[in-house]
């Protein structure tokens, strides 16, 4: 997304495709039993697919509900 420099501790790791992003072009979901962190690709893809981003389960990148 905005390709920002971020330093390490504020670098946010996406658990679907292993991407490191700032905190801007990530987010957390707070759906699953742990926290989970998904970049806004990733986020907007399953979305799409699975027509709801509160039915996404993030599990070894993501699988509809």
């Amino acid at each position: 997304y905005c390709e920002r420099p971020a330093c390490a501790g504020c670098a946010r790791r996406c658990e679907a495709c292993d991407g490191l992003f700032c905190a801007v072009c990530s987010t957390v979901d707070y759906q699953s039993r742990y926290e989970r962190v998904v970049c806004l690709s990733c986020a907007e893809e399953a979305a799409r697919e699975c027509g709801d981003a509160m039915d996404v389960r993030w599990e070894d990148g993501y699988a509809c509900a």
